[in-house]
């Protein structure tokens, strides 16, 4: 079996599933905490530092100072997760050892039908096709194409 198709063999079937899972709850979200107004109320009122914290952020006159602090947390997070994708590179553990049992499995499988359809999915993912893709979208638009 191709490792094209042993994928799809698995995320179509996935996909089905996570839709008929989600299908009967449109707009709400099943992570989403269910409690009160007046029970998160009242837990903040028991932290005084937690209160102020909130309301100088929530303040809409400071909204960039919430996205600020997002977007330091994504930074902080984001650099945390490559420099332990780097170790576990450098010291041979982790998700490495996944990495080359799976790229083993895959060249066993290889044909040339798997291979051509990795190598179109590099290319659309390769910077000259997103520059050229980009440019064609931003001239359309320009030209006015794809105006409503």
């Amino acid at each position: 079996m191709s490792p094209i198709f042993a994928a799809l063999a698995v995320a179509i079937p996935s996909a089905g599933l996570g839709y008929l899972v989600a299908r009967p709850w449109p707009h709400r979200d099943p992570g989403a905490p269910q409690v009160t107004q007046e029970v998160v109320a009242g837990t903040v009122r028991k932290y005084p530092r937690l209160r102020a914290l909130i309301r100088s952020r929530l303040d809409p006159t400071l909204d960039t100072g919430l996205l600020l602090t997002a977007a330091l947390a994504g930074v902080v997070l984001s650099l945390s997760a490559v420099g332990l994708l780097i170790r576990m590179i450098r010291s041979n553990s982790g998700l490495v050892s996944y990495d080359a049992s799976i790229a083993r499995w895959g060249s066993q499988l290889a044909d040339a039908t798997s291979t051509h359809a990795l190598k179109v999915i590099s290319v659309l993912g390769g910077y000259q096709f997103c520059i050229g893709s980009l440019t064609f979208s931003e001239v359309s638009q320009s030209v006015g194409f794809g105006s409503p």
